[in-house]
């Protein structure tokens, strides 16, 4: 495995907690100043989200925490690939291009095919929802401007229809964002660790 999986989190639990503590502070200092000199909520506003807030710095390290999640329960799933296949190399599901694919370039849905053709029920595993939610908020944050999935296409219906979100919070918009903080993030933290645990020592069944 190119990976080493287990360092990779232990340095992202550690980097999240300090970012984490460093927010929680200046929280705390923003909230006695507003007692103490009576600012406005616009001037509160202002300095939670300025490019050094704390408003500001929770939403980049909130985003790149769960980003970096997903890329670990990536690996962790290729690696699982290859531990119970013994292949590198699998077929190409499209008609175009080379018959073969490297793990490396399969994408996320060609994987859990492969996984799910290999024996291995990954809806089983401890973690395997926030691994979902996990994968989808980074789609968001990669594809969609940060954005719950947009609404689709009905052909039959001739319109659009809404797009199913797995992540909680979910409004009737259709058009919304996630809302991600501390707490969220720190529970998809241990969730995925979780999952990515269980997917490592996870063995086929019966087939």
């Amino acid at each position: 495995m190119l990976t080493d999986i287990a360092h990779d989190i232990e340095v992202l639990q550690a980097f999240f907690a300090k970012q984490a503590a460093w927010i929680t502070t200046e929280y705390a200092k923003l909230s006695s100043a507003r007692g103490a000199d009576s600012r406005s909520s616009e001037e509160v506003e202002s300095d939670l989200f300025h490019t050094q807030g704390p408003g500001s710095i929770e939403e980049l390290v909130c985003r790149m925490t769960v980003n970096e999640l997903n890329s670990l329960v990536e690996a962790a799933l290729q690696g699982t690939l290859v531990r119970v296949t013994n292949e590198s190399f699998f077929p190409r599901r499209a008609k175009e291009g080379s018959p073969l694919k490297l793990v490396y370039t399969l994408n996320r849905g060609e994987l859990d095919q492969e996984l799910v053709e290999a024996g291995l029920e990954l809806q089983l595993l401890e973690g395997y929802r926030a691994a979902l939610e996990i994968k989808e908020i980074t789609e968001g944050n990669k594809h969609r401007q940060r954005l719950r999935p947009v609404p689709r296409w009905h052909k039959a219906a001739n319109t659009l229809v809404p797009n199913a979100s797995v992540v909680p919070g979910a409004t009737d918009e259709w058009i919304s964002t996630y809302e991600l903080n501390l707490n969220a993030v720190a529970q998809y933290l241990v969730s995925a660790k979780s999952f990515i645990q269980a997917t490592l020592q996870a063995k086929p069944s019966a087939v």
